[in-house]
């Protein structure tokens, strides 16, 4: 998943939400790019064939 947008509108804590983690509400400014995965349920199921 790629998310790209203006900046201050909250990219970061929307992939933290869609990873469970807790909203942060002094979550500094990411500067240039920042790359984290995100595993799926899909991706969990398929996990037994890679």
């Amino acid at each position: 998943m790629l998310v790209v947008g203006e900046q201050d509108v909250g990219k970061t804590s929307l992939l933290k939400a869609l990873r469970d983690e807790d909203f942060d509400t002094h979550e500094s400014t990411t500067h240039g790019i920042k790359i984290k995965w995100l595993v799926t349920a899909l991706l969990q199921g398929l996990s037994k064939y890679i």
